[in-house]
């Protein structure tokens, strides 16, 4: 007998391909699942079935070697996500709703099965942990809690892989943005470098100040003498009276008054010459 299809199956299945997971590589993690679900339960097969529109599939296959998946007109596990308990057949030959199934008139030949529903945070029936024995059998109280408890952890487990999928991807995608900008610094940078233009950056919480290796040429400098650079660096060497025009200039488009900081300014040589330079910058992150 085809078990009825949930209320909410339409969610249910969305629910399900949203995990990822169909069709996926077996994993330790659900291995050992079905590996406590046998040992607990002292069955020879343990099962951790996902049902789809049309079939069940087997996530982890413990006992019943070959088998991937089977069709969800045969499934047991589709009538185990109709309730939120554990449903037990202790002898499927004599049970109305399986005595013609052809997982118990032929291969497997199953006459026993338990399954918890593997229940999603969002209520959401996907499938089952599921023991199966050929002879019949029946679960003590202890080990239906188990097998309750092993679909809930099944549940987690899942949820958990597919939020470590997402983190996976924004990590992925935030290192492609950051390529990105590497990139898009470089190409600027070379730019800038080709048209010979002193560059700064100043970070004003710290006081760090980062400049090309053009700015330190225009007063006859290198880099590496500027290092470690910070905005006194760039003080030390301007004219005083310019450096309050400055100070002045950045003020100003700090409080909005002007679109950008632009001045000309003395700045001393290492001839000690003083030369002009115009200097122009906006804020680049508040």
């Amino acid at each position: 007998m085809r078990a009825p299809l949930p209320p909410d199956e339409a969610g249910r299945l969305r629910s399900l391909q949203a995990l990822e997971v169909l069709d996926s590589e077996s994993e330790p993690l659900f291995d050992a699942l079905t590996r406590a679900a046998a040992i607990a339960t002292g069955m020879p097969i343990a099962l951790l079935s996902l049902v789809d529109a049309d079939r069940q599939w087997f996530k982890s296959n413990f006992g019943l070697t070959g088998t991937a998946q089977t069709s969800r007109d045969a499934a047991f596990c589709a009538h185990t996500i109709l309730g939120d308990e554990v449903l037990e057949v202790a002898d499927a030959r004599v049970d109305a709703r399986f005595t013609d199934n052809p997982l118990v008139t032929d291969g497997p030949c199953i006459r026993f099965y338990a399954g918890a529903p593997i229940t999603l945070s969002d209520g959401s029936r996907i499938g089952s942990v599921c023991v199966i024995d050929r002879e019949p059998r029946s679960l003590s109280k202890q080990q239906r809690s188990i097998l309750a408890e092993l679909g809930r952890a099944a549940a987690m487990a899942l949820e958990q892989r597919q939020h470590a999928m997402d983190r996976s991807r924004a990590l992925a995608r935030q290192r492609e943005a950051e390529t990105w900008l590497a990139e898009d610094r470089l190409r600027l940078s070379n730019l800038i470098e080709s048209m010979r233009v002193g560059t700064w950056e100043w970070n004003i919480v710290s006081g760090s100040l980062l400049l090309n290796s053009r700015w330190a040429a225009l007063i006859g400098r290198t880099i590496d003498e500027l290092e470690p650079a910070s905005i006194e660096t760039w003080q030390r060497f301007c004219n005083e009276n310019d450096w309050s025009q400055l100070q002045r200039a950045i003020e100003s488009h700090f409080q909005g008054n002007a679109g950008e900081v632009e001045c000309e300014l003395r700045m001393l040589h290492k001839n000690g010459s003083e030369i002009w330079v115009r200097c122009r910058g906006r804020v680049m992150q508040r």
